[in-house]
């Protein structure tokens, strides 16, 4: 009851000592208030500006710090106890004020495919093969928060760097033999769509996971004594998951750990000369699962 009457006291205060600026006010548990512009309303933190040095300044503050919290219009209101801003019932102004966030994402790592070398390979080309499993990777994403702690959006991961090259003797059906170079450069680019979980949003420290799927392109640009090109294309599918450190209200910093699955049956090949389709025969097939180890950087609007 004496912290109900003190906490009055000092929201009666506050009001009277207001004469000019901002309409809403915030009173924290501490005592202290903010005099400031709310501009969202959730169930766990309220988003607000203050004026400093004459510039608008975005904040926000958990529910926990605050007793009470008053908006120009509307009545003191005890946190805990808020209309959501989606609700159909929820007051005009407080429907206006409510904004969806916007995340815009990116990332850099290193990759791992999974997909075991063949045993048909002869001894000779398989530490070739292995080298070509390690690559790198980026990706860029653009979510869309339609929930509190869920988002949708749509999501690039490019893989690249996973290259090799050596030089090889080949024998021909005369019995002579011919030198030359063996290379690989391969690239793989996936597009899609993705759904993004933040269970703790709003700490300092948030875990997330995304779920995602879309098209994936396969390009090998290759060389076997002559050069050409190989090219495929396929569904696939991955699962991220990770940690954001916030840095700034905006601004958070990440690891990240990603898989992606998918795979291939039919390739293009294209010598310069021409362009043959090469479909591999039952079961096999080409499997573009891998690894992503990343770091991230996170940008909200």
């Amino acid at each position: 009851m004496a912290r109900a009457v003190y906490l009055l006291i000092l929201t009666i205060g506050a009001l009277a000592t207001r004469a000019q600026g901002p309409l809403d006010l915030i009173v924290r548990t501490t005592g202290d208030s903010i005099h400031c512009t709310i501009t969202h309303v959730r169930s766990d933190r309220l988003f607000y500006t203050v004026l400093e040095g004459g510039r608008a300044k975005r904040a926000r503050i958990g529910l926990g710090e605050v007793a009470l919290y008053k908006r120009d219009g509307f009545f003191p209101v005890e946190p805990g106890r808020v209309v959501a801003s989606a609700e159909p019932d929820a007051p005009p102004k407080e429907r206006e004020r409510g904004k969806h966030e916007w995340l815009f994402s990116a990332s850099y790592g290193y990759s791992h495919r999974t997909a075991a070398v063949s045993g048909n390979i002869p001894q000779e080309y398989r530490s070739y093969m292995e080298r070509l499993r390690a690559g790198r990777h980026a990706s860029g994403s653009i979510h869309w928060s339609a929930m509190e702690r869920l988002a949708i959006g749509v999501m690039y991961n490019g893989f690249f760097g996973s290259r090799n090259s050596t030089t090889i003797t080949v024998t021909q059906a005369d019995g002579t033999t011919r030198q030359g170079a063996m290379s690989d450069d391969i690239r793989m680019n996936w597009y899609g769509l993705d759904v993004l979980f933040r269970p703790l949003a709003d700490k300092k420290v948030s875990p997330y996971g995304s779920i995602g799927a879309g098209y994936i392109t396969y390009l090998d640009k290759a060389t076997y004594i002559e050069a050409y090109t190989v090219k495929a294309n396929s569904v696939a599918a991955h699962l991220r998951a990770g940690v954001d450190i916030n840095a700034t209200d905006k601004l958070s910093l990440g690891a990240q750990l990603g898989w992606l699955t998918g795979r291939i049956k039919i390739f293009k090949i294209d010598t310069g000369d021409q362009t043959v389709e090469w479909q591999l025969p039952e079961p096999i097939s080409e499997g573009l699962g891998r690894i992503d180890l990343a770091v991230m950087l996170r940008f909200r609007l």
